[in-house]
């Protein structure tokens, strides 16, 4: 049994994270293409493909990460986009697993007391 057990700690370890395509991925970016070719100035102008491609993004961490789809509903997700698009913060990087799990929660916990 610890044989096994041991086997599951090394393959679960060796794994790490992976790029997971989605289906819908290559039909978008070939009618992006299509559409590329005959409205380009336009795409580009309003930012349709860097939406789309957000959209791809986003719609990721909901399905490899197993999140329910009411995390959409949540204010705090909402304006956490909304203030990555209107306050352009250089040299910014998410949060990783480690600072969400210990400074942040920390800081989380005491604001909580406070109000």
């Amino acid at each position: 049994m610890q044989r096994l057990e041991d086997e599951f700690e090394k393959k679960k370890s060796g794994s790490g994270c992976r790029e997971v395509s989605l289906a819908y991925e290559s039909e978008t970016e070939s009618a992006l293409k299509k559409r590329k070719s005959c409205f380009s100035p336009i795409i580009a102008s309003f930012g349709i493909q860097a939406g789309d491609q957000l959209d791809q993004e986003i719609t990721r961490i909901f399905y490899t990460g197993g999140l329910p789809f009411k995390l959409a509903r949540n204010p705090h997700y909402h304006r956490s986009y909304q203030s990555v698009t209107t306050n352009k913060i250089d040299g910014y990087v998410t949060p990783d697993y480690n600072k969400l799990k210990t400074t942040l929660l920390q800081k989380e916990k005491i604001m909580s007391r406070i109000y």
